[in-house]
């Protein structure tokens, strides 16, 4: 529902009066502090990344050796699909935060991220019906985040076995 137009006013600290807002300006303004809530579910330094591990079928280690990055020992030709997942988990935006999951909720796949120090920074769990866990806490996100995030997994698995 749009603002009501004219005669809006906040307060200038620096004039020391109300002032108007220009009808322009009135869109950008949120209607409900739920809007201003920064819902990301992670923030990536992507140059501290050094490991990715997938864990679905089958386990694939990736590893990123002076900005190249290798599947087991093998030099990966093309980078776009480590960027991918990383750009699709930056993406991540959660709906609802939880402590427990339902019991009909089970893991699907994992994807685990070590920075340069070697210490596994995230351990991010997949579960079914769009729960994604996250250290003790668990977040549901929508349809199309978990499509994206299961797509990436995919393509960078593909990747390392081509």
């Amino acid at each position: 529902m749009p603002h009501a137009q004219g005669n809006i006013c906040a307060y200038s600290d620096v004039l020391g009066e109300f002032v108007a807002i220009h009808d322009s300006l009135l869109p950008l303004i949120p209607h409900d502090p739920i809007e201003i809530i920064d819902r990301s579910l992670i923030i990536l330094n992507t140059e501290m990344v050094e490991k990715i591990v997938l864990t679905g079928k089958d386990i694939q280690v990736f590893t990123n050796k002076a900005g190249t990055w290798f599947s087991g020992e093998k030099r990966l030709e093309d980078f776009s699909a480590v960027k991918s997942l990383i750009e699709t988990l930056q993406s991540l935006e959660y709906l609802d935060e939880y402590l427990r999951l339902p019991e009909d909720v089970h893991r699907e796949r994992s994807i685990e991220i070590s920075y340069q120090d070697s210490s596994v920074f995230f351990d991010i769990g997949l579960y079914s019906q769009y729960y994604v866990g996250l250290g003790d806490t668990y977040y549901q996100i929508n349809e199309g985040g978990m499509k994206m995030i299961n797509d990436s997994f995919d393509m960078l698995m593909k990747s390392a076995r081509e």
